[in-house]
């Protein structure tokens, strides 16, 4: 019988790896959904984490559609954290 681990898991962000410079874009979307009437769901963060599409087309799922202001700022947002994430030296 075999018993060496089948899976692991880690908890990339704040574990694995760090983001040198939040923007926290998918929080500035959320709270400008709510803002415009769309009520938080518990379901939100796993909705975000697992579906791999852009800005617009995650907005599109929570039946909104952004600004064309925001949607870059947004973007932008996402692309500066993006390009600060790096590994813990541990």
């Amino acid at each position: 019988m075999n018993h060496l681990p089948q899976v692991i898991i880690f908890d990339a962000f704040g574990t694995l790896v760090k983001i040198g410079k939040s923007r926290s874009p998918y929080r500035k979307l959320m709270q400008w959904l709510k803002a415009n009437g769309r009520k938080p769901s518990a379901q939100d963060a796993k909705i975000i984490m697992s579906n791999p599409v852009d800005i617009a087309q995650l907005a599109r799922r929570f039946g909104a559609e952004l600004p064309e202001q925001l949607l870059k700022e947004i973007n932008s947002d996402l692309q500066l954290e993006l390009s600060t994430i790096g590994v813990y030296e541990d």
